[in-house]
């Protein structure tokens, strides 16, 4: 037991070290949103006929009303073409700070070496020590 406590003090290794190094970049980005607002141009028609029939029309719409039998009848028709609308979408440009651990590795010291080489002579010592006393006492 007490070459295992000598076989594991001697055979200590370090760690590996990580460094956090701080980074800046920057990134333009193009937002598109879905949603648009558009403010149409307001249009106010009237028409006073002596008829029963009135029809009225703008860039928007067609509007057909008709009086008979003391009976008004409404309709108004959307015009199926789509309407040409300028939008400008902002550019943003986003700063993105992270950290980024980079490993630096260094060259043992000639202790840290002499105690590498030390372990795996010790293991091997142990294993083999271990084969001679379960050899001897089985055989």
């Amino acid at each position: 037991m007490k070459y295992l406590a000598l076989l594991l003090l001697l055979a200590g290794c370090s760690s590996v070290k990580e460094v956090p190094i701080h980074t800046t970049t920057e990134k333009t980005v193009t937002i598109h949103d879905t949603i648009i607002k558009v403010r149409l141009v307001r249009y106010v028609d009237s028409v006073v006929v002596k008829d029963t029939t009135s029809y009225l029309k703008n860039q928007y719409a067609e509007s057909r009303a008709t009086f008979s039998d003391g009976f008004l009848t409404h309709t108004l028709k959307i015009t199926p073409d789509p309407i040409a609308i300028n939008v400008k979408f902002p550019t943003i440009t986003k700063k993105i700070s992270k950290e980024v651990p980079i490993v630096i590795k260094k060259e043992l010291s000639l202790f840290q070496q002499i105690k590498l080489i030390a372990r795996h002579f010790f293991i091997f010592s142990f294993l083999l020590l271990l084969v001679f006393m379960v050899y001897r006492f089985f055989f």
